[in-house]
């Protein structure tokens, strides 16, 4: 009896030894699989348009998947200086696949800011993170436009003038130059600086703006390049009601 219970013993022991190293086989190859997978980003510098929408694109690489498994992409790129981000969406349909995807963000040139940027990516399976792309940065630039809407003084007033110096989600803040050439002189000196308000409006008031002719230029940075107005011309104008000076001709 002794006997008996000493090798059932044995067996169940064995048992018991034998069920947990079969039941975390297939968790091993999951875990071996998911670790096989890989992803990288690819982007280059980019110039935004000066008006309208379109898509920002880049391109993440993938390689390791299983055509019998879901893959879930996150992938975005954030302005590193205001931290604000927009979201990127495969450019095809049918999910992520190994090799070079298409990714693309719709943005706009009246919100989408010029500046620093950073893409990053992860692959999910089962809503587990099981890959993770090194983050690449790049930077955005932009062309903005600035122009002269109006302008007038009366009497002997200081000349008045304004414009907008746009898109002003890149200009709000930069610095808008004034330069003037008086009637039968031979060159145009600076004689102004103006603001960009949040709304792109630059406004400038001066008494060194008589007749001749005028034009405004903003000023170059990291990632604007510097924009030039129009020159027009600061006309005499009679009347007890009418300005003195006018932007006209």
């Amino acid at each position: 009896m002794g006997l008996a219970r000493r090798r059932l013993t044995a067996i169940l022991t064995g048992a018991a030894l034998f069920l947990p190293v079969a039941a975390a086989a297939p968790a091993a190859a999951d875990d071996a699989q998911a670790s096989s997978v890989a992803i990288s980003i690819k982007v280059s510098d980019k110039v935004k348009e000066k008006s309208g929408c379109w898509y920002l694109v880049w391109n993440v690489t993938a390689s390791g998947l299983n055509s019998s498994d879901y893959y879930s992409l996150g992938t975005k790129v954030t302005n590193t200086k205001t931290n604000k981000s927009v979201t990127g969406y495969l450019a095809v349909s049918g999910g992520l696949k190994n090799g070079e995807n298409r990714v693309r963000a719709y943005v706009c040139a009246s919100s989408f800011k010029a500046g620093p940027y950073k893409a990053v990516a992860t692959v999910k399976v089962s809503g587990k993170r099981i890959a993770t792309a090194t983050g690449k940065t790049f930077k955005v630039t932009g062309k903005p436009t600035v122009g002269i809407t109006n302008g007038y003084s009366y009497g002997n007033d200081p000349f008045y003038m304004y414009g907008y110096a746009d898109p002003s989600v890149d200009t709000v803040g930069s610095t808008v130059k004034v330069y003037f050439k008086k009637n039968g002189a031979s060159k145009f000196t600076q004689v102004a600086t103006a603001k960009v308000q949040a709304s792109g409006k630059y406004e400038v008031t001066t008494s060194k703006i008589t007749l001749g002719v005028v034009y405004v230029q903003t000023v170059k940075t990291t990632y604007l390049s510097a924009a030039t107005s129009p020159k027009v011309k600061i006309v005499q104008q009679s009347g007890s009601v009418s300005p003195a000076a006018v932007i006209g001709g």
